[in-house]
């Protein structure tokens, strides 16, 4: 149980991502849960790529790095009108 509500919360992260702060945090979100997978696959004992643990670090940090410019590049789009509205407002 604890694992199926983990994967949901996931799968809920990856889609919010995407539809909330646009395609890099998508993408992030994504390879985040793909991260997640390829350690379940080594938890579950099942067919795992070589290497695993280069797979994994690799997509958790490339998760991590669109995540993070994906919700700063959203956080800049939301405050460009408000900076927009100062200037015009001064002049």
């Amino acid at each position: 149980m604890p694992v199926a509500g983990y994967s949901l919360l996931l799968t809920a992260m990856a889609y919010g991502s995407a539809t909330r702060l646009g395609l890099f945090a998508g993408l992030g979100g994504a390879l985040f849960l793909l991260s997640d997978t390829l350690i379940a696959t080594g938890v579950a004992d099942w067919p795992q790529l070589p290497g695993p643990d280069f797979w994994i670090m690799l997509t958790y940090i490339a998760a991590q790095a669109l995540l993070t410019g994906g919700t700063l590049g959203a956080l800049n789009a939301r405050r460009a009108p408000a900076a927009t509205y100062g200037e015009m407002r001064a002049v």
